[in-house]
């Protein structure tokens, strides 16, 4: 298990207990029954709605363009000073994402347009997010 796993459980149990305790102080057996799920999914629901914040606020990168590198197969090469990010995938493309845009790195050091974040947050092709 890892610390967030850990963390996530043990709060799921506090809430859970606390929840519970504080709806049957209120109800009896009932306040019990409804507040220890209650509780527990109150935490799932928080941890679950933080994640696909950070998810859209940091996004992984997108498939690289030979369609064969996932978000887990690049390395970061460089953080720059204006919250720009070099990756590599495994194929040995080099992009540069400059949230809202994943750009491609030409060999001359150039950038060519590759993607671009719609306004839910997914990776688009560059030219069909300005039709959308």
């Amino acid at each position: 298990m890892t610390i967030i796993e850990v963390l996530t459980l043990f709060l799921i149990i506090f809430s859970s207990y606390y929840f519970g305790e504080f709806l049957g102080s209120y109800f009896g057996l009932w306040g019990w029954i409804v507040g220890i799920p209650a509780g527990g999914a109150l935490v799932i629901l928080v941890r679950y709605l933080l994640y696909f914040l950070l998810l859209k606020l940091f996004p992984h990168p997108p498939l690289c363009k030979n369609k064969k590198c996932t978000g887990d197969d690049y390395e970061i090469i460089e953080y720059q000073d204006n919250d720009n990010i070099i990756w590599k995938c495994k194929c040995g493309i080099q992009y540069l994402q400059c949230i809202p845009y994943f750009k491609e790195i030409l060999p001359d050091g150039s950038t060519r347009p590759y993607l671009k974040k719609n306004r839910i947050g997914r990776w688009k092709s560059d030219s069909i997010i300005d039709e959308i």
